[in-house]
């Protein structure tokens, strides 16, 4: 059986006429005319790479516009050594030039935001990214916040991540004021004892901790580079996800067991939202503090096993009104009920809502 390469060659020669080789050799491109040489000779120079593939893995991987010069390069290489698309993204990811992007995509910085000043990475495209951007992260949720706390409040952060919340309520409740954070990822916690060290917040104290119903050791999924993770379940798969990490689970009843006052708690816990106000009963009872909610409906059912609906009947069941935000008090009365919440959620095309829980 003859080769590929012999097969080109004998095809070359016998379909293709001396005189219109020659015609569309001279006025074919220097890499085509390389392509028909080496076909010519009996080499074959076909690989998956073109041009563009060289183009867009400079595009992507090392965020940049090659030159022409290097576009070339890499298109002769490619065809000379019969890359694959495989082998020339290798070649891109295990560059110089890309590991020292990497590198320093992860490395902190530092974000000079209104009130305060915020350690982010740049690869936590997702959040740190976003924030170093963009200068905000999630406002309708930062608003509140804003209008709600006030001088010497006590704000309780689950879920802190890397802090935006956190530190802007330090900002606003000041030194005699109490921020406690609860955040169980340690590459969060690095850049949360950053930003406290760097705005001198000593109002501030972070608990590598998860918060749920009962104390107890579970796994996270981490995905990638990103600041978010979520409770690993049974059915769980790992295409997506590159590091798990074991946490220990708190409640708040008790775990928070000396404070003399609460005003305002923040949960944003990736479906986990239920588990963590079971354990909290206490202290809702006790000091009736105003609560943010991240309600998102799909990781609830699937983190914390139960109907979403489920969740919005305890916060009623505590003698909470529920506003789903940006609403505020001043425009809507009366409050959303369970039925209009699931109503509005369904209709924003939105993955989650997010829910301020008013003490009646």
């Amino acid at each position: 059986m003859k080769s590929i390469p012999s097969i080109l060659q004998s095809t070359y020669h016998r379909f293709v006429p001396e005189r219109i080789r020659q015609t569309f050799y001279h006025s074919a491109p220097e890499s085509l005319r390389k392509q028909w040489d080496n076909i010519a000779q009996g080499k074959s120079s076909f690989s998956d790479v073109t041009e563009d593939d060289v183009y867009y893995c400079y595009r992507l991987f090392l965020k940049r516009k090659p030159t022409k010069q290097e576009c070339q390069y890499w298109f002769d290489h490619a065809t000379q050594y019969k890359f694959t698309i495989n082998r020339l993204v290798q070649h891109f990811l295990y560059s110089d030039e890309f590991i020292q992007l990497q590198k320093s995509e992860n490395q902190p910085y530092c974000v000079d935001l209104d009130s305060f000043k915020l350690f982010v990475r740049k690869n936590d495209y997702a959040t740190g990214s976003s924030i170093a951007q963009h200068k905000s992260y999630e406002p309708l949720v930062a608003e509140q916040i804003k209008q709600r706390l006030s001088l010497g409040d006590t704000f309780i952060d689950i879920g802190a991540n890397i802090g935006y919340h956190a530190m802007l309520a330090a900002s606003i409740v000041g030194k005699n004021g109490q921020i406690i954070a609860f955040e169980p990822l340690p590459s969060n916690c690095e850049l949360l004892a950053l930003s406290i060290s760097e705005n001198k917040f000593e109002q501030v104290t972070v608990h590598p901790y998860a918060v749920g119903e009962k104390e107890d050791i579970l796994t996270l999924m981490v995905e990638g580079t990103y600041s978010n993770a979520h409770l690993k379940t049974s059915e769980e798969g790992t295409i997506y996800h590159t590091d798990e990490v074991s946490v220990r689970v708190v409640t708040l009843d008790t775990f928070l067991t000396n404070l003399e006052r609460v005003d305002m708690v923040k949960i944003d816990i990736e479906g986990v939202e239920p588990l963590a106000w079971r354990g909290m009963e206490n202290l809702l009872r006790t000091f009736r503090p105003l609560v943010l909610t991240e309600f998102f409906p799909a990781y609830i059912k699937r983190a914390s096993q139960i109907e979403p609906e489920t969740y919005l009947e305890m916060m009623e069941q505590q003698g909470y009104d529920l506003f789903v935000l940006p609403h505020s008090l001043e425009s809507i009365t009366p409050p959303h009920s369970k039925e209009q919440i699931l109503q509005i959620h369904a209709e924003s095309g939105f993955t989650h809502l997010d829910i301020l829980a008013v003490p009646q």
